[in-house]
């Protein structure tokens, strides 16, 4: 009964010995290793292209040998270039001067008839006479003269206005006031229904202080 053990073991010993060595075997063996070949092509280099051949030098041509030659030269007179005469350019026929019609002569205004010296006195006079002095030039002690115009017909004063100012608006308008509130004289016989042009003056002076 030993001796079947003993010899079970020893075959199972040997098996595995077997397969150990199969197996150390197997890892020896290393895989060939396939070598990849690389072919190598080789062309021809190509051909050199010929070289042109040299020209051949030209000979120096000879010069060419001027030999004095006694000529005669016939004087040419220069051409002298005429200048080219242009059709002078028509003149334009002067344009007719148009005249303007002149312009008709109007009548001059009648200038206003004079006025006697007298007359424009008493006109003076009476727009004295009306003229209010004004009370707030009196306290102030304001004193002036002014120069007015206006159109006398018939004893009727219109159209007044200020020809030269005293400076003072209220004595120019006192003025205004005295010829439009005046008492004026009939005009003489040979004005009468004629409008006259009268320019005075109307003064603005205290008694007190003259």
């Amino acid at each position: 009964m030993k001796f079947a053990l003993s010899r079970a073991a020893l075959i199972a010993l040997a098996l595995e010995i077997m397969i150990v060595a199969a197996f150390a075997v197997f890892l020896a063996k290393k895989p060939e290793k396939h070598e990849e070949k690389v072919v190598m092509l080789t062309f021809p280099a190509p051909p050199e292209p010929p070289k042109p051949e040299p020209k051949p030098k030209e000979a120096p041509r000879p010069k060419p040998v001027h030999h004095e030659v006694h000529r005669q030269v016939a004087e040419q007179k220069p051409m002298v270039q005429q200048p080219k005469i242009e059709d002078p350019a028509p003149t334009p026929a002067p344009s007719p001067v148009v005249t303007p019609p002149p312009a008709p002569v109007r009548p001059s205004p009648p200038s206003p008839p004079d006025v006697s010296s007298t007359f424009r006195d008493e006109v003076n006079g009476a727009v004295q006479a009306a003229m209010r002095y004004p009370y707030a030039a009196k306290m102030a002690h304001i004193q002036g003269k002014t120069q007015v115009s206006f159109t006398y017909l018939d004893r009727q004063a219109s159209n007044p206005k200020v020809v030269t100012s005293s400076g003072y608006d209220m004595l120019d308008h006192a003025a205004i006031e005295a010829v439009e509130s005046a008492s004026y004289p009939p005009p003489p016989p040979d004005l009468a229904g004629k409008s006259l042009k009268i320019v005075i003056w109307v003064r603005f002076y205290r008694l007190d202080e003259e």
